[in-house]
């Protein structure tokens, strides 16, 4: 269901502390990433810029250029404003994106690995250079299990009490 890919600066992907890492994409996205790639829509966006490029972005803005992290937020922004006007709470930043990945990425791969095993892989993932960073995540999960466990107890408690 994955594709494990390569980034870093070796072909132009700019990662955090510009250290090369292997990050998995869902198939069905690598398929939909490669549609977008040979589309017509794409072609005329690189067709308007002439700079030559070491490495060809897949995302490009109107003008041809490569498509920024300013310009990743000035879209976040606009979707979150729609979001915003069908009276939806909606304060989410681009960055929480990716500690959801992480979590349910943690607690997918806790199903079938040991606690260490896990984490180192998602430290891997992530790039964190010091595993305090990633332990946040495990922390997050075993605080949302107990308070899982407490909400069925309580459950219990009031279904036993409403049958007597």
């Amino acid at each position: 269901n994955y594709i494990e890919v390569s980034i870093g600066p070796h072909n132009g992907v700019r990662t955090k502390f510009g250290k090369k890492r292997v990050i998995e994409i869902p198939t069905s996205l690598m398929r939909r990433m490669h549609m977008y790639s040979v589309s017509e829509r794409r072609t005329k966006k690189q067709s308007k810029n002439n700079v030559n490029l070491k490495h060809i972005p897949l995302l490009l803005n109107q003008s041809g250029r490569p498509l920024t992290s300013d310009g990743v937020q000035r879209n976040f922004h606009r979707i979150k404003e729609k979001i915003r006007q069908t009276g939806s709470h909606f304060e989410h930043r681009t960055h929480d994106l990716r500690s959801t990945y992480a979590t349910y990425k943690l607690s997918t791969l806790l199903k079938y690995l040991e606690p260490s095993d896990a984490m180192a892989l998602l430290m891997g993932w992530l790039g964190h250079k010091d595993e305090k960073t990633t332990w946040k995540y495990l922390r997050f999960l075993e605080k949302d299990r107990v308070y899982q466990e407490a909400i069925s107890m309580l459950d219990a408690i009031l279904d036993e009490a409403l049958t007597c």
